[in-house]
């Protein structure tokens, strides 16, 4: 039997928060789901397995909740969009790379035509 403490942090199978059934289980509920149907060892095995499982558990949630807390992905909003699920795509980052790349062409062609313009020719 597993232990006690890691069986508490599994959800019942199968069932949403308000108690309607998943038609698609979700990847927190086969996680949990596997977790409880985990082989059994020798008793001091279950623990390293459990705090190895657990581990990797709190893994994935850690990230999951940097994405949000963290402004790398959501700007300002992260505990807005973790809240409403809810977000504005931004551009791809090579539509923002051609523009940059296009706004320094751009740049280049005024800088040089200034240029051209100030140089003294001997025709």
């Amino acid at each position: 039997m597993r232990s006690e403490a890691l069986e508490k942090r599994c959800s019942s199978g199968g069932e949403t928060a308000n108690g309607d059934h998943m038609e698609q289980p979700t990847k927190e509920w086969e996680f949990m789901h596997d977790l409880k149907h985990l082989p059994t060892f020798t008793e001091q095995m279950d623990r390293l397995v459990d705090k190895y499982v657990f581990g990797l558990g709190n893994w994935v949630t850690t990230n999951i909740e940097w994405s949000f807390k963290g402004e790398r992905y959501f700007g300002e909003r992260g505990m807005e969009v973790k809240a409403q699920l809810v977000f504005e795509l931004q551009p791809r980052k090579v539509d923002r790379f051609r523009e940059n790349i296009n706004m320094l062409h751009e740049q280049y062609a005024e800088h040089k035509t200034e240029c051209m313009g100030t140089r003294r020719r001997d025709d």
